[in-house]
C-alpha cells in the first residue's frame, strides 16, 4: 500500500507539473520527458510488471472491504449500498 501511496504522488505531481508547463509554455510537457518521470508508476517492483489488479481496482477493493456502507453519486444518479449489497455487487463482479 505504501508503494501505492508513492506512485498516487508521483503521478499527481507530474499531472500537476504537465498542468503548469502547459499554461507557461502553451505547448505539451515533451513526450520523452514524461516517459522518464513516469518509468515504473504502479509496476510491482518484485514482478516487474504491472500488477493484476488495477490502481482504481485495488482503491475501490480496499475502500470497499472495510466499509459499512458506501454512497456513490454520478451527476443526478445517486447509489447508496449498504454492507450486503457491496458483497453482493463484489461477488458478480467476481464471477
Amino acid at each position: 500500500m505504501k508503494r501505492l501511496e508513492l506512485d498516487i504522488d508521483r503521478a499527481s505531481w507530474l499531472v500537476e507539473m504537465a498542468m503548469e508547463w502547459k499554461d507557461e509554455k502553451g505547448r505539451e510537457l515533451p513526450k520523452e520527458l514524461v516517459e522518464r518521470l513516469s518509468a515504473n508508476l504502479f509496476v510491482d517492483p518484485i514482478l516487474g510488471r504491472e500488477p493484476s489488479l488495477t490502481v482504481v481496482e485495488e482503491l475501490a477493493s480496499a475502500l470497499f472491504g472495510s466499509a459499512a456502507g458506501v454512497k456513490i453519486k454520478h451527476g443526478a444518479t445517486e447509489l447508496d449500498l449498504d454492507r450486503k449489497g457491496i458483497e453482493q455487487l463484489t461477488r458478480k463482479e467476481s464471477k
